[in-house]
């Protein structure tokens, strides 16, 4: 998100921008908007539908590869 911060620059603030995201917590979201310009003197609209998703899932394990192979 930090890179379309440029991209805004770039393309201009009369645009209108969507940004979605799917979850992402309260600190992580103050980021995001600030990183990228939102609100100033447009409208800003958000919808917070809390962070419980049961329909997703996190998986940890053990890498298969060393980190050096991805290289």
């Amino acid at each position: 998100y930090g890179e379309l911060g440029a991209l805004k620059v770039i393309a201009g603030y009369e645009i209108p921008w969507l940004v979605l995201t799917r979850m992402c917590s309260t600190t992580t979201f103050e980021t995001i908007y600030t990183s990228i310009g939102m609100g100033g003197t447009r409208p800003f609209y958000g919808i917070d539908l809390g962070l419980n998703k049961p329909n997703l899932m996190f998986l940890v394990r053990p890498m298969e590869h060393s980190v050096e192979s991805m290289a």
